[in-house]
């Protein structure tokens, strides 16, 4: 799993990505589930963007886009994952 933040003075995305199982495009929006479909409509109040990209046994990326409020001063800065303090749990 590879996680990726960016964050410029305008907006900050964040990429998650894994070489795993992956699915079809269709399965992110199964009856009854509002994972992906959840995280889409938090990411649009916030005048934001998420992408889901996703093969069955290809991997899957998702992309979520947040712009910033304006502020002078800001400068850009790439934050890689080793640099995170980042808790991540697994079940299956």
């Amino acid at each position: 799993m590879d996680v990726l933040l960016l964050g410029t003075e305008r907006d900050i995305q964040l990429t998650v990505s894994d070489n795993g199982r992956g699915f079809s495009p269709q399965a992110q929006f199964k009856p009854g589930s509002f994972g992906l479909f959840g995280l889409g409509e938090r990411a649009g109040q916030l005048g934001g963007t998420v992408a889901v990209e996703s093969a069955p046994a290809g991997g899957t990326r998702v992309v979520v886009r947040l712009p910033l409020p304006a502020r002078a001063g800001r400068a850009e800065r790439v934050v890689e994952s080793s640099e995170l303090d980042v808790e991540l749990t697994v079940s299956r």
